[in-house]
């Protein structure tokens, strides 16, 4: 019915409203994660302009798919929606304590990094598109900043391998830790800002 059909489309019309209003200062790219309305399987494709109708028309806001690759200054960004580190856990030990975790999720993400691979675990127990010829998971080469969003904490390190280095960050899962990362796109420092929202 008519209003069920509001009630789905409600969260989608908040998220285009907010990113009219942040598109107008800075530029933004928009990756979908795991609950959000695109396909399931990676790699995701980027958010249809219908869902987003106003926010669209913004040249600023770019729709990405999940993972995305894209230049920022000059530097390299890669990253995914988190999905990805997500799955690769579940292959590990239980760790004790918060700390020993995010420790872990970061050392997940220099492990892909060194592979060369940003899903290794796909497609056998994360879902993805199955490829016979080639796979688009496969990093050609180091970007300078590497990331996986929806974790459950802020983390970052610099991995080095020759002359390359690359600036890796977990991504605070914004719903539960109301926590945003900024990174200063000439030195690679991350800053975490906490926002309070009163609702």
């Amino acid at each position: 019915d008519r209003k069920a059909q509001d009630e789905a489309a409600f969260p989608m019309r908040e998220l285009d409203r907010f990113l009219c209003g942040v598109a107008s200062a800075i530029p933004l790219e928009l990756m979908p994660g795991e609950n959000d309305p695109v396909n399931y399987l990676l790699p995701q494709q980027a958010f249809h302009p219908c869902l987003i109708p106003d926010s669209t028309k913004f040249t600023s806001v770019r729709r990405s798919p999940n993972p995305s690759e894209f230049s920022v200054g000059g530097q390299t960004f890669l990253g995914t929606s988190g999905q990805n580190v997500d799955d690769y856990m579940s292959y590990l030990p239980p760790v004790n304590s918060p700390a020993e975790e995010t420790a872990q999720r970061l050392d997940v993400l220099e492990s892909m990094l060194r592979f060369g691979h940003i899903a290794p675990t796909a497609p056998d127990t994360l879902a993805s598109y199955p490829f016979s010829s080639t796979d688009p998971f496969v990093m050609k080469e180091w970007p300078t900043l590497f990331f996986a969003a929806n974790q459950p904490s802020f983390s970052t390190k610099v991995v080095s391998e020759g002359t390359s280095s690359v600036r890796i960050i977990t991504v605070p899962a914004f719903s539960s830790t109301r926590e945003v990362v900024f990174v200063n796109i000439r030195t690679l420092e991350p800053q975490v800002l906490s926002i309070e929202i009163s609702l």
